[in-house]
C-alpha cells in the first residue's frame, strides 16, 4: 500500500497551481520567439541566397559580354558582313581567218586589263593547210574586269562556245582563315611549355605536337593562298581557230535564203498543178 501524503492547505495548492500556470505561460512564450526567430532566420538565408542569385547572373552577363567582346577584335568586321567569295572561269571558242592577229590582239586586251597570260599554245601541223592553225590561251584577269574582258575578247571572231562558271567559296573561305587563327594560337603557346618544360618527356611531347601543329598550318596557309588567287583573278580559257574568210554567218545567211526562195518555187510549183487539175475537171460546156 502507498504512503498517504499529508494534503495540502487550500491556500498552498492554489499558490502551486499559479506557479505552474505561470511557466506553462512562460514555456509557451518562450517557444513562439524561438519559432519567430527560425522564421526570421530562414527568411534572411532566403533573401540572401536571392541576392547571391542575382550577383551571379549580373557577373555572369558581364563576363559574357567580357568574353565576346575579347573574342572580336578590334575593326573586325560582323559575321553578316563577310563579304563573299566567287571563283569565275571562263571559256571562250571562236572562229577568225587570221588566228595569229586574234591571239595577238586577245594579249594586248589583256594586259590593259591588268592581266596576264600564264599558258599560250599555237599548233600548225602543215604551214600550207592554215585551216589546221589552232592557238589556246590561258589567260587571268582581276575578277572584276572579268564581264570586260569576256565582251572583248567576244570581238576577235564568231563565237562558237561561250561558257561562265562561279563557284562560291566563302565558307571554305571562312573557315580556314579561322582555323589559321587557331593554329598559330596553339603554337604560341607550345613553344611557351616548351620553353618551361621541366623533363625530357614533356619537352618531346611539346615538341612533336608543335612539329604536327606547324605542319597542318603551312597546309593550311598554301590553300588560304590558293583560294585568295583563284577568287582575287578570273581565268579564261581562249581557244582560236581557223575559219576561210567570207564564211559562217555569211555563208550561212546566203544558204537561208537559198532555201527560202527553193521553198517558195515548191509552193508556187505546187499551187500552179493544182489550179491546171482543177481545170480539167471541169465539165465542157454543150
Amino acid at each position: 500500500m502507498h504512503a498517504a501524503f499529508p494534503r495540502l492547505p487550500a491556500s498552498l495548492r492554489q499558490q502551486v497551481r499559479h506557479n505552474q500556470s505561470a511557466t506553462q505561460l512562460d514555456n509557451r512564450s518562450g517557444l513562439r520567439l524561438r519559432l519567430i526567430g527560425i522564421v526570421a532566420v530562414l527568411c534572411g538565408v532566403l533573401a540572401g541566397c536571392a541576392a547571391s542569385a542575382e550577383r551571379a547572373m549580373s557577373d555572369s552577363a558581364g563576363l559574357s559580354a567580357m568574353s565576346e567582346a575579347s573574342v572580336a577584335e578590334p575593326g573586325a568586321p560582323a559575321a553578316d558582313a563577310v563579304q563573299p567569295s566567287i571563283i569565275v572561269t571562263g571559256y571562250l571558242a571562236l572562229a577568225t581567218a587570221d588566228v595569229a592577229a586574234a591571239a595577238a590582239q586577245a594579249r594586248t586586251i589583256v594586259a590593259d586589263l591588268d592581266g596576264r597570260v600564264d599558258e599560250e599554245s599555237d599548233e600548225l601541223p602543215d604551214p600550207t593547210e592554215p585551216q589546221e592553225r589552232t592557238v589556246s590561251l590561258r589567260v587571268r584577269v582581276p575578277a572584276g574586269a572579268f564581264d570586260d574582258a569576256i565582251d572583248q575578247l567576244g570581238t576577235l571572231g564568231a563565237v562558237t562556245s561561250r561558257t561562265v562558271t562561279r563557284t562560291d567559296v566563302t565558307l571554305q573561305v571562312v573557315d580556314t582563315a579561322a582555323r589559321i587563327r587557331t593554329l598559330t594560337d596553339a603554337i604560341a603557346r607550345l613553344r611557351v611549355l616548351i620553353n618551361d618544360a621541366d623533363s625530357t618527356a614533356d619537352l618531346i611531347a611539346a615538341e612533336t605536337a608543335l612539329a604536327e601543329r606547324q605542319a597542318e598550318l603551312d597546309s593550311l596557309t598554301a590553300q588560304s593562298a590558293y583560294l585568295n588567287d583563284q577568287t582575287s583573278l578570273a581565268t579564261i580559257s581562249i581557244l582560236l581557230t581557223w575559219r576561210e574568210a567570207g564564211s559562217g554567218w555569211d555563208r550561212g545567211g546566203i544558204w537561208l535564203v537559198g532555201g527560202a526562195l527553193i521553198g517558195a518555187a515548191a509552193v508556187a510549183a505546187g499551187l500552179l498543178i493544182a489550179h491546171r487539175i482543177r481545170l480539167r475537171r471541169r465539165p465542157v460546156a454543150p
